[in-house]
């Protein structure tokens, strides 16, 4: 009887979640700025990260000896 209740009850919370209800939601002009500027600033702090890191990128790749490869 119990695991009845319980199986009732969860079937009605999934079949609850599943029916889909108005969003009451509004995207004004200003949204997709906002998401190009997000989009702008990714792209600058890649590429500052890369400038910043580029020597020891170029060493991890082979592309250029390390510092302890020089010492003899």
């Amino acid at each position: 009887m119990r695991r009845r209740i319980l199986h009732t009850l969860a079937l009605s919370c999934v079949v609850l979640l599943c029916v889909p209800r108005d969003a009451s939601a509004y995207l004004d002009p200003g949204a997709g700025s906002m998401a190009f500027q997000t989009a702008v600033a990714a792209l600058a702090g890649v590429a500052y990260g890369i400038r910043l890191y580029w020597s020891k990128i170029l060493t991890l790749l082979g592309a250029r000896p390390s510092k302890s490869d020089d010492i003899r």
